[in-house]
């Protein structure tokens, strides 16, 4: 793996200093080594003579073109590229010891014994990050999965009764094996070998073929430059030619600018070429703020379980306990949080997606917050954003009931946690 990132960073160097010797080949004609008197006959006489004005100016802005189209797309093309190198999964050449949660070592013999066939729990592994051991009915597999999601870096559950492994953050899923069956994770799981070492279990680097896809990871980078039809020479004057020998003669200056439709033409691309990249990259630096939009009509909508099923009041004081918090089914279907009283539920419902990037946050009882799993950022007991890098609180709902069934609909009014007017209407 990391032999793959650093021929990667070397390509990337390589085609960049390819630009660069790029660069130098697109010059216009070089000066004629004629006499001035030779010159100023041919003039005179209405001949081309190969002269081009200010040739050092042209040469630097061939220069300036090709860096300044170039450097923004070797940016875009570099992270394009950085999003497919996974996570590596360090370590040395030789074994390390699995760790328990408390960092000792872990032996095969109570392994074995606190697990069944085909459990998965974490251990700290190579350079201590988190890997998944696979339980058999008497031993391990010999192969660890490192629990770290190859799209955004979250730390991936499995789900038994789905037999997968679910990020909880943008939704991708990975087989029993870790190899990625849903996006937008663009790689599966990175692979360990699992071994013992005096009856303790060990870790080392996998830097063989991957046995789930039969593949190594190959970056091709394909360029096709077809630009050279634009940095051409001037072409011959379109005044008159008597007029124009004559005052060349004279040794006055004509104002004639050599092929001005190709300079216009080359300004443009210029501009387009370095201003297209950054805003795109504006775009998205805006695109950054703008939170998750709670949806719904005007209207109530009856909450639904995990089925969809109406959820009923009656059902949810039996179940519930003051203050307790569970997920239902809500506006548009998205997940909310319910908040229990001891007779019925509060007045308002929370909007579970994170305002950061759109994780799923989970209720901490014993913090008494709401935490995200994702990046760190944290609400109160009433989805009031307390810690960053979120910047806005939980959106809300109204709770209500419909015929003794549980139904959400849209706030619209003044977020009571803030004084501000609700940033999600």
């Amino acid at each position: 793996m990391a032999k793959s990132t650093r021929e990667m960073r070397g390509l990337a160097l390589l085609v960049t200093l390819a630009i660069c010797g790029l660069s130098y080949t697109f010059v216009a004609p070089q000066v004629s080594n004629t006499s001035r008197e030779l010159n100023t006959s041919l003039r005179a006489a209405g001949e081309y003579t190969g002269f081009v004005p200010d040739m050092q100016r042209r040469q630097l802005m061939n220069f300036v073109l090709v860096t300044t189209a170039g450097i923004p797309v070797l940016v875009a093309l570099g992270c394009y590229l950085w999003y497919f190198v996974p996570p590596v999964a360090g370590g040395g050449g030789g074994a390390q010891l699995a760790g328990d949660v408390d960092g000792n070592p872990v032996t095969l013999e109570a392994w074995v014994k606190g697990h069944k066939d085909n459990d998965r729990e974490l251990v700290q592994g190579l350079k201590g990050e988190p890997f998944y051991l696979i339980s058999t009915p008497d031993n391990i597999k010999d192969f660890a999965l490192l629990s770290v999601c190859t799209h955004l870096g979250c730390v991936v559950p499995w789900n038994k009764a789905a037999n997968k492994f679910c990020c909880p953050c943008h939704g991708s899923q990975y087989d029993e094996n870790g190899k990625v069956v849903r996006g937008p994770a663009p790689l599966s799981l990175a692979l360990a070998h699992t071994t013992t070492i005096e009856g303790k279990l060990a870790l080392s680097p996998w830097t063989e073929q991957d046995f789930r896809t039969g593949l190594v990871l190959i970056v091709g980078l394909l360029a096709a430059l077809a630009a050279t039809s634009a940095f051409v020479g001037p072409q011959a004057p379109s005044v008159s030619r008597g007029e124009v020998s004559t005052m060349r003669a004279a040794g006055e200056y004509t104002g004639f600018v050599p092929d001005m439709q190709r300079r216009q033409l080359m300004n443009f691309v210029l501009v387009t070429t370095a201003g297209i990249p950054v805003l795109v990259a504006l775009g998205c630096y805006l695109w950054y703020f703008v939170p998750p939009v709670a949806g719904g009509g005007g209207g109530a909508q009856l909450a639904g379980d995990v089925d969809g099923n109406p959820v009923t009041l009656e059902a949810w004081v039996k179940g519930h306990k003051d203050n307790d918090r569970e997920l239902v089914q809500g506006l548009k279907g998205e997940p909310f949080y319910l908040i229990s009283t001891p007779d019925n539920i509060k007045d308002f419902a929370l909007l579970s997606v994170c305002t950061h990037l759109g994780c799923v946050v989970p209720w901490n009882k014993a913090a008494n917050k709401f935490c995200c799993p994702c990046h760190g950022s944290q609400y109160d007991e009433n989805g009031k954003v307390v810690r960053g890098p979120a910047p806005l609180s939980l959106a809300l709902a109204h709770t209500t009931t419909i015929e003794g069934k549980l139904a959400l609909s849209p706030w619209t009014e003044q977020d009571f946690r803030t004084g501000l007017d609700p940033w999600w209407k």
